[in-house]
């Protein structure tokens, strides 16, 4: 599953996706994780990924 966070608009600087998943260990436990993404453009307008947490 992902969810959109943030849509680069034209007065926006940064977009960021949430990426969501389920994790079953090897007992059967399941845990709910994720980790989001931010993206923010250079000084050529090129799309980075500035930080992954």
């Amino acid at each position: 599953m992902m969810t959109l966070m943030g849509i680069p608009f034209k007065d926006e600087k940064w977009a960021g996706f949430q990426v969501d998943y389920y994790l079953m260990d090897d007992e059967g436990n399941i845990a709910d994780r994720g980790f989001t993404i931010v993206l923010l453009p250079n000084k050529q307008g090129e799309w980075k990924i500035e930080d992954i947490d």
